[in-house]
């Protein structure tokens, strides 16, 4: 992963004995067939569907659902093996897991990973190269495996409560194929333990492991499983760390989205009877995701598709580019609701046609365009 505005290494280069490199490809290679058989078994087994009794919703990212494994479950993950070959503790490990879509091909959303755009600057696309274990070729353009130290700057976030994070990983980059023949794409962080790589007394030394895939499901939308373990932490820790570690992993490969130029061409009418589809919600003052009572958490918010009420934990907030008639470009911030936002059809609605079906604008007003942002 290349990236122009690169924080600069607090180590020397890595200068890696050639056993050391072999056992670092061997230590990716295991823990991604371990998880490609996991991500295998999700599919087939579970249907692409997440388990409520062992994953607990706790956020949602534009596309993406973000779990936290419940504590009951004693079973270990393969990332749980994997780090207590390095000798971690496994007793307080947080598992997450985030399954959703994101825009684009597939061969656009590893691009994206392996070169982000100038616009993607994150603690991720920033991370020095240590060393170099494989690089694309022509062939293989995806295929990459290196050594990077990442600082996850949270200390902001936490005024001071909180030391910045940083980890000494190997990265893998691919695409391979399942049982059926499918191509998909992967992307492999794993913590490592280098001598070289000393611990910084600004930061603190933290753990991780995860794992992401990739799979066109339709010509404009690429599934994204992504399976992760970060070491313990406590309460106060965790809600500074984890929030900014997901956030930074998810905008990698977040892409612009393909705008379906005919769906935004149709009038107001011929998108009545479809708005009228998304407009039952609950009347009872309840989220309509959690459906715990909204007022209760805080202030209220109105997903903008199918009116329903939507708590602060749940509410997903999205930037849209309004083009107005007069060709003016404005940017709104505006509210869906899980369930909305997690439908692919959201991204080629017209947020100014469904604000006008349900408050009875102008006509003039209600051919207002808007699209995602990207």
């Amino acid at each position: 992963m290349t990236q122009g505005d690169v924080r600069a290494s607090p180590f020397q280069p890595l200068s890696l004995a050639p056993s050391d490199t072999n056992q670092l490809q061997l230590v990716v290679e295991t823990i991604l067939d371990a998880n490609l058989g996991r991500y295998q078994r999700f599919l087939d087994s579970d249907n692409g569907n997440v388990s409520p009794r062992t994953w607990k919703l706790v956020k949602t990212v534009h596309r993406t659902r973000v779990y936290l494994e419940r504590q009951h479950r004693p079973a270990l993950t393969p990332f749980q093996g994997s780090l207590a070959g390095n000798g971690s503790n496994n007793a307080g490990l947080q598992p997450m897991l985030c399954v959703g879509s994101t825009f684009g091909r597939l061969d656009d959303v590893m691009l994206g990973i392996v070169n982000p755009p100038p616009s993607c600057v994150n603690d991720l696309s920033r991370a020095p190269l240590l060393s170099t274990l494989r690089l694309p070729t022509p062939a293989t353009p995806f295929q990459s495996v290196e050594v990077k130290w990442m600082e996850l700057n949270v200390r902001s976030k936490a005024m001071g409560l909180v030391k910045n994070h940083d980890y000494v990983y190997v990265e893998a980059t691919g695409t391979l194929c399942l049982a059926n023949g499918e191509r998909i794409g992967y992307h492999l962080l794993h913590s490592i333990d280098i001598p070289a790589a000393h611990r910084l007394p600004r930061c603190a030394r933290a753990q991780l492991s995860v794992c992401s895939f990739f799979r066109q499901e339709t010509t404009s939308s690429v599934s994204v499983y992504v399976l992760g373990m970060m070491d313990p932490m406590n309460d106060r820790v965790r809600r500074v760390v984890l929030p900014h570690f997901v956030n930074t992993l998810l905008s990698t490969f977040k892409r612009a989205p393909s705008v379906n130029t005919k769906r935004l061409s149709e009038t107001p009418d011929k998108r009545g009877p479809e708005l009228k589809n998304c407009g039952s919600f609950r009347r009872d003052g309840k989220c309509i995701t959690c459906s715990k009572r909204a007022w209760r958490l805080g202030k209220t918010a109105t997903c903008n598709v199918c009116s329903g009420h939507v708590c602060s934990s749940c509410k997903v907030v999205e930037e849209l580019s309004f083009m107005t008639l007069e060709l003016e470009m404005t940017q709104r911030k505006v509210v869906f609701c899980s369930s909305c936002a997690i439908n692919e059809s959201v991204s080629e609605f017209s947020f100014a046609q469904t604000a006008s079906y349900s408050s009875s604008r102008s006509l003039a007003q209600e051919s207002e365009v808007s699209v995602l942002s990207c």
